[in-house]
């Protein structure tokens, strides 16, 4: 009986343990951004370190529906500011940008968009890959601090 009660405590722990490793998917490497709710997805935005002057978004999106859900980011509006305040319509360099969302899974993708002189600041209206109005732009960076470059 005693041998036995070891065993289940054993297995309880053992269980314990791999249940908390398989619930944690969160990387503590990197900055946990604000979501957005659109549409059943929840939505993150978070700007990489720029390659040069190409600016590097991650996205990740939580399906809370029942059924699949089909995100194009090639609906995305990404706007770029420059130090001179220019703002600059940017376009990724990845023709296919679409991703499928299982229902209530999870999925991350990143995409480049280059730009003809340094980004200060990148800005993404995320209600855009819904194509949904009104718009909720995320922003990241300041424009002067390429000035300072």
């Amino acid at each position: 009986m005693r041998r036995l009660r070891w065993i289940v405590v054993f297995g309880v722990v053992l269980a314990g343990c791999y249940k908390a490793a398989s619930s944690s998917t969160t990387d503590t490497t990197r900055e946990v951004r604000e979501r957005s709710r659109v549409g059943c997805l929840d939505v993150a935005v978070d700007r990489r370190t720029d390659l040069g002057t190409t600016a590097i978004v991650s996205y990740s999106f939580e399906n809370r529906c029942g059924q699949p859900a089909h995100v194009d980011l090639a609906w995305a509006q990404v706007i770029g500011r420059t130090a001179e305040g220019a703002e600059l319509a940017l376009v990724p360099t990845k023709q296919t940008s679409s991703v499928t969302v299982g229902a209530h899974e999870q999925t991350e993708t990143t995409l480049a968009y280059p730009a003809p002189t340094a980004i200060g600041q990148l800005c993404v209206d995320v209600a855009s890959l819904a194509q949904q109005t009104p718009a909720v732009w995320r922003c990241f960076g300041n424009p002067e601090a390429v000035a300072s470059r």
